[in-house]
């Protein structure tokens, strides 16, 4: 192993000391329950597995348990779930422990997994006992069982003994805000599948925001909106023009340093969308409106239309200005006239006053000044604070020029939403890594076989560098079918997983280096050694050359 250490000296060598703030899984117990499908080697006892503070790859077969791993510790860390199934699946097996370590404090986490029969519905365990209702159903609410489990299932405890030998349940001490300490400890498990759904469409600008901004000092834009009165509004539409420029300069601050340490390889891009939002005239003019067709030969549709024809004559700002300021003579009585209704018998048979020059006028400048009134204030700030929340929009441009068999392409840079499968996925992850980095998120970080869909001219010269650089300071732990992230980024922990169809269970742990577990990664990532010895012989004309 030393020399292959030597070989790849600029991973396995550091010349600078050990990050000591790095945050990682020690270790995972399953108590074992004959329903569940982790477990020991003789599928009879408690499935438990220690992990590296650095990189740890998951292989093995399909159905082996790799997934299942990673589920299990991203549910519990986070109490989230995607479906009921899943949800039931990990609550069949018994209780579940996860050792941490953070800044050189220990922390078990406890997940106590509630008991049902097998005719029971595991929702039924993740809200409040209600008396026995025939017919009764549940429904799969994500945020009532995480703050449920929160409640019931999910305990925190502080290891106070530094010696293990002396440690017993007096050196445990139950930690209180768990919450808090909780979102120290863990980030998030990305799995394939979501990162593809977040590339493709809107989801993209939400993922960019919530992952760059939520530790920095940059609040939601529309919380820029201080609005409590006509007077307030009035200053805001002064503003609005300055306050959009100071946006694109504080967001600015926030992207430029990073995307100058990803060069060549993605960026993050900002604009503020030419954004038109559908304005509020019913809810604004609803009895306005009532009033004045019941008096003047003029349908109600037809006063909506003429409110919309003067906003987009003016734009909606100056509309607005106006009519705090109570000024409508840029408005034609004329122009009024041409959406009222043609006098007829009907109209006069129904007692309408017939609109003329004069009447035009006056309802023109009540309409105006109403749409400022007091009573609608509260609504404008509700349509600008909407509106500044959608005008943002964030997106990664990746260079497709950063694979492997580059010859020193010129960059070329494309929005992920327009990119294959392949690209969208390594765009994805390394944005995730090297922001990480970028940020000193030292947190773990679980990814559930990241390279599936992945173009695999992008997977050494991106994620594999990504996870060099990252390994060091942030435990990684991978489901993979790929060869090339387990040797060529170097794995420190590489736990081969097997299943006979009922349970999965580790089968092997080491270093990549080991004889065994070369072994082992030949047999189920290069399809067995005579597999891998006909690959060398087709390949080595290539490689000599």
């Amino acid at each position: 192993m030393l020399k292959e250490a030597l070989i790849d000296f600029d991973i396995s060598v550091s010349y600078e000391n050990m990050n000591k703030n790095k945050v990682y899984i020690e270790g995972l117990y399953v108590m074992f329950e004959e329903s569940g499908f982790l477990s020991n080697k003789k599928k009879d006892g408690d499935f438990t597995v220690k992990f590296s503070d650095s990189l740890n790859c998951l292989i093995g077969g399909r159905g082996t348990g790799k997934s299942t791993v990673l589920e299990t510790i991203d549910f519990v860390m986070t109490q989230s779930v995607h479906d009921e199934n899943l949800l039931d699946f990990i609550c069949k097996h018994g209780n579940v422990y996860l050792l941490f370590q953070c800044d050189r404090d220990e922390y078990i986490v406890e997940f106590i997994s509630p008991y049902k029969e097998d005719d029971d519905n595991i929702l039924s365990r993740f809200e409040e006992e209600r008396p026995y209702q025939y017919g009764r159903r549940y429904y799969f609410n994500r945020d009532r069982i995480k703050k449920y489990m929160l409640k019931k299932y999910l305990n925190l405890y502080k290891i106070t003994c530094s010696n293990v030998k002396e440690m017993d349940i007096s050196n445990i001490e139950k930690v209180r805000n768990k919450t808090k300490i909780l979102s120290e400890l863990y980030d998030n498990r990305y799995s394939v599948n979501d990162l593809v759904r977040y590339a493709s469409g809107d989801e993209i600008n939400r993922f960019i925001y919530d992952l760059m901004f939520k530790n920095k000092e940059l609040e939601p834009f529309e919380n820029k909106i201080k609005i409590k009165a006509k007077s307030g509004l009035s200053k805001f539409l002064r503003d609005i023009e300055s306050i959009l420029k100071s946006r694109r300069e504080d967001v600015k601050k926030v992207l430029d340093p990073f995307n100058e340490t990803q060069k060549g390889t993605l960026k993050i891009d900002y604009i503020q969308n030419d954004l038109v939002l559908e304005y509020p005239i019913e809810e604004i003019y609803k009895s306005k409106f009532s009033s004045i067709i019941n008096r003047y030969n003029i349908k109600r549709e037809n006063l909506e239309g003429f409110i919309f024809y003067i906003i987009d004559k003016k734009g909606l700002i100056n509309f607005l200005k106006s009519s705090i300021n109570k000024d409508s003579s840029w408005i034609n009585p004329k122009e009024f006239l041409e959406f009222t209704e043609e006098s007829s018998f009907k109209v006069i048979d129904s007692n309408k006053t017939i609109i003329n020059a004069d009447i035009a006028k006056a309802l023109i400048s009540d309409l105006l000044i109403y749409a400022t009134d007091d009573k609608n204030i509260d609504t404008w700030i509700g349509y600008f604070k909407n509106y500044f929340r959608k005008l943002e929009e964030y997106t990664i441009l990746f260079n497709i020029n950063s694979r492997e068999d580059n010859k020193n392409l010129q960059e070329i840079y494309k929005d992920i939403k327009n990119l294959s499968l392949g690209q969208k996925v390594v765009a994805m992850l390394d944005f995730i890594l090297g922001y990480g980095k970028y940020n000193n998120d030292f947190r773990p970080i679980v990814i559930d076989q990241p390279e599936d869909n992945l173009d695999s001219r992008y997977i050494y010269k991106n994620l594999v560098q990504q996870l060099r650089k990252t390994k060091n300071d942030r435990q990684v732990i991978i489901a993979t079918h790929s060869a090339t992230i387990v040797t060529n980024a170097m794995s420190d922990c590489v736990l081969v997983m097997d299943s006979d169809g009922v349970h999965g269970w580790v089968k092997n742990q080491g270093y990549p280096g080991e004889v065994a577990i070369k072994k082992e990664i030949i047999n189920h990532m290069e399809g067995g050694i005579d597999s891998f010895k006909h690959k060398i012989l087709i390949y080595k004309e290539a490689l000599e050359k």
